[in-house]
């Protein structure tokens, strides 16, 4: 994703509003060519971000102002971006504590943020090897890169684990 900021200050002095009342904006997304519009229709909004990016590809952006006589006759000059890729991911968990009731278990942050700090871990605990698709986490938001586990159900048996990391 790639967020892009905006504001009033894009209102080009030399074509301005001709004293009409700013209604909003149009965004110009550019990539190899194609170029996409998002409109921004409230005046005092001041980014917008724009989701489902091709990670490693340059994607260039231009603002227009818009009044009640239609659009700003110029567009503001070009910034680009590279989208993020993701970040990497985590090391691979190692036990760091166990006892009867509880397991404790560790891992490392990606080595690649994918140029935004990763600022929280979902965990996954299992008593099998064989995940669903789609797993459930045993804990969402884990800020550190250390979860301890209550067995519980899964006491005396083998465990398994999985870490994401979230943005």
């Amino acid at each position: 994703q790639i967020t892009v900021a905006f504001g009033a200050s894009f209102v080009d002095p030399a074509d301005g509003l001709h004293g009409a009342h700013l209604l909003g904006f149009v965004l110009q997304q550019e990539t190899g060519g194609v170029v996409t519009e998002q409109a921004i229709n409230d005046p005092t909004q001041s980014q917008y971000t724009f989701t489902g990016l091709t990670g490693g590809v340059t994607y260039s952006y231009k603002v227009v102002a818009v009044s009640e006589i239609g659009r700003g006759g110029t567009f503001s000059p070009a910034v680009s971006a590279v989208a993020s890729s993701g970040p990497g991911a985590p090391g691979t968990p190692t036990i760091t504590a166990n006892s009867n009731t509880e397991l404790t278990y560790a891992w490392t942050a990606p080595t690649d943020d994918g140029g935004a700090p990763v600022t929280s871990y979902n965990v996954y605990a299992a008593g099998t090897d064989s995940w669903p698709a789609t797993p459930t986490p045993s804990a969402t938001g884990v800020a550190t890169t250390q979860y301890t586990l209550t067995c519980g159900a899964l006491a005396g048996e083998y465990v398994y684990f999985k870490v994401a990391d979230r943005k």
